[in-house]
């Protein structure tokens, strides 16, 4: 049994190679308890490696990023090759709420990642990220001239993205997106060009903000357990409804919003329910195998909320929830709404702008999963895991080939 302990370091070595001065320290690929405790001190506590050698078990010490790591618990003490990669060249589509997110992230991991360009179709968005004016482009064609190994879909709507996604996958160039849009309407179909150009195409931060919901839902519909997906997955609605519950009139919980950066400026798309509603469409195709079958979109009515609002119950609170399910006859019914939910509710502690999926399984169980959905971070942060994900598979692959 393996167990990994993801530090800012990418393993342990002959000596603190931060202090070395005019050398490179080599780094173990294997080590014993003994050594770890030795060499790592500052590094591992040493309860856990007294932890590691009582159970005789072992762990991995390892960097985001990194394709290699230093096993710690082998009887015998190994060195490890130096490895040396290139950065990630990233091509970033996008430099608004989430791009600029991710931009920034980029910047702070240069070891990992070089910005080759960004496309915007204004400038100034660029420019207020500090991006250099030489970085920036507007020319769709001249974009297809640069030399780069990813690229960041963080545009909103079908177009360009659609087109530029699908020209950088014919060419075999991974692709990282967050435009929900783009993955709810032509999803399947771009994966199976991915598949066939040798590319890679990951999106995991077009769903759920910072909580793992597709990938929750992919491991457990593996094995068929899923009969229900029920979510939260407008962060920004949820802090609008909570503000309504106490008080506070919609359109000045929406500019609340706004002001902290949960809402875009134009906040038609959440509080219709359409953002909603396409983020449950992904969701149900990975749960059940299949497009949605029939769906309706109710997103926040004034007069329905007011409604709502006028009959408020104790314990009870005011969510936009996104259900689908599968029914006898083989298709998948879903629906986009505002409902108010009780305590026992599965998600009824979910607060402020928060995600949440809860998966109802054959057994009659609830798997919850949670994490930030509303602003820049979140999504910025769920970019860069398949970022990360999609450096350690090349590093592999260049480890792989050098062997």
């Amino acid at each position: 049994m393996w167990s990994s302990t993801l530090k800012d370091v990418d393993g342990v070595y002959e000596s603190d190679p931060a202090a070395s001065i005019g050398y490179q320290p080599r780094r173990f690929s294997s080590l014993g308890y003994g050594q770890a405790l030795a060499l790592a001190g500052p590094l591992i506590q040493p309860k856990a490696v007294h932890f590691l050698q009582r159970q005789q078990r072992t762990a991995e010490v390892a960097a985001l990023g990194a394709a290699y790591e230093s096993h710690v618990g082998f009887s015998t003490a190994t060195l490890a090759d130096a490895v040396t990669t290139a950065p990630t060249r990233v091509l970033l589509l996008g430099v608004g709420t989430v791009g600029g997110g991710v931009y920034r992230r980029l910047l702070a991991v240069p070891k990992h990642f070089r910005v080759v360009g960004t496309f915007v179709r204004a400038r100034f968005l660029a420019l207020a990220e500090e991006v250099p004016l030489t970085a920036i482009q507007i020319d769709e064609e001249a974009l297809q001239a640069l030399e780069c190994d990813v690229v960041v879909d963080a545009l909103p709507g079908l177009e360009p993205s659609t087109r530029l996604v699908n020209a950088f996958l014919n060419r075999g160039i991974a692709v990282v997106s967050a435009n929900k849009a783009v993955i709810a309407e032509s999803g399947p179909v771009l994966c199976s060009l991915a598949a066939r150009h040798d590319a890679s195409l990951r999106y995991s931060a077009a769903v759920g903000g910072s909580a793992p919901m597709i990938e929750a839902v992919r491991r457990l519909a593996a094995s068929g357990e899923i009969t229900s997906v029920t979510a939260i997955l407008s962060g920004t609605c949820s802090f609008v409804l909570e503000q309504c519950q106490q008080g506070v009139p919609l359109q000045e919980a929406l500019r609340d919003a706004q002001a902290r950066g949960y809402a875009e400026a134009d906040a038609s798309e959440d509080l219709s329910g359409r953002d909603a509603a396409r983020k449950l469409r992904i969701l149900a195709r990975h749960a059940f195998g299949r497009e949605v079958d029939t769906l309706s979109v109710e997103g926040i009515v004034e007069t329905r909320l007011e409604q709502l609002l006028s009959d408020a119950r104790e314990g009870h609170s005011l969510r936009l929830l996104g259900t689908a399910s599968k029914r006898n006859s083989g298709k998948v019914a879903a629906h986009v709404c505002l409902e108010r939910i009780g305590e026992d509710h599965p998600l009824a502690n979910i607060a402020g702008e928060w995600n949440a999926l809860a998966l109802t399984l054959v057994s009659g169980e609830t798997i919850v999963v949670t994490g930030r959905g509303a602003g820049r971070w979140p999504t910025a942060e769920a970019v860069m895991a398949d970022l990360l994900d999609l450096r350690r598979e090349s590093q592999l692959g260049v480890m792989s080939d050098s062997s």
